[in-house]
């Protein structure tokens, strides 16, 4: 892609990465790792024709849960305000961030991509609402 001079680098997240909840301290950790990664190779790459972006999605309906006992428990009921996806719901947002805003972090559903720029912005009120609705620990 250097040495072509154009590309696009497009990574799927997590709202964990945007707003931590508690119970997914390590998955946590691991998605704001791919923020920062996202971001900085964005700065790195800024002037050589690659664009970087990504999506994030809600909560993606699949076996996943099923297969991870208890982990669907771990998820802030805060989920029924910004929805759930299914897989191909997320391919075709995928799809559409890169033909549209290829260089840019987009949000899917719609009132997750309402919400997240607010979390961004001002993180306490969000992060509160996720703590209030999220894992309790025993």
């Amino acid at each position: 892609m250097l040495k072509r001079g154009t590309g696009i680098v497009f990574q799927i997240n997590s709202p964990v990465a945007v707003v931590p909840w508690p119970g997914a301290v390590g998955y946590a950790a691991g998605r704001f790792a791919l923020r920062g990664f996202t971001e900085a190779l964005r700065q790195d790459l800024a002037g050589t024709g690659i664009r970087v972006g990504s999506l994030t999605p809600t909560r993606v309906t699949s076996d996943y849960f099923e297969a991870n006992p208890g982990s669907r428990d771990r998820v802030p009921r805060i989920e029924w305000l910004v929805g759930s996806m299914t897989p191909e719901q997320v391919a075709a947002a995928a799809a559409e961030a890169i033909a549209r805003r290829p260089g840019k972090d987009s949000y899917a559903p719609w009132r997750w991509a309402l919400l997240a720029p607010l979390a961004r912005a001002v993180p306490g009120p969000v992060a509160w609402l996720f703590r209030l609705t999220g894992h309790r620990r025993r």
